[in-house]
């Protein structure tokens, strides 16, 4: 944990961040926490965490990926870079 074996506010402020993290790899290799050894560790055990797993619907992942889809952002442009059906779509439009 952030500052000891407790539970604390700063954990619950980033289980969330973590969580979009964990989405966002599957987006790219951003490289957001490399070479954070225990930043890394501290956002495995926050995740293996029952409130932190619990703390949203099991689809979130999907949700939250569809979302930034939809946004029209850089990273919307990876996901579609990234989607086989999506490029599929792309390569029969073209």
């Amino acid at each position: 944990w952030f500052a000891s074996r407790h539970f604390s506010l700063v954990d619950a402020v980033y289980g969330p961040v973590f969580r979009y993290l964990d989405v966002f790899d599957r987006i790219g290799d951003f490289g957001i926490l490399d070479g954070k050894p225990l930043v890394r560790a501290w956002r495995k055990a926050l995740s293996e965490r029952p409130s932190i797993r619990q703390a949203v619907a099991p689809d979130y992942p999907q949700r939250l990926h569809a979302f930034l889809q939809a946004k029209g952002s850089h990273l919307s442009g990876l996901i579609r870079q990234n989607d086989p059906a999506t490029a599929l779509r792309s390569a029969r439009s073209a």
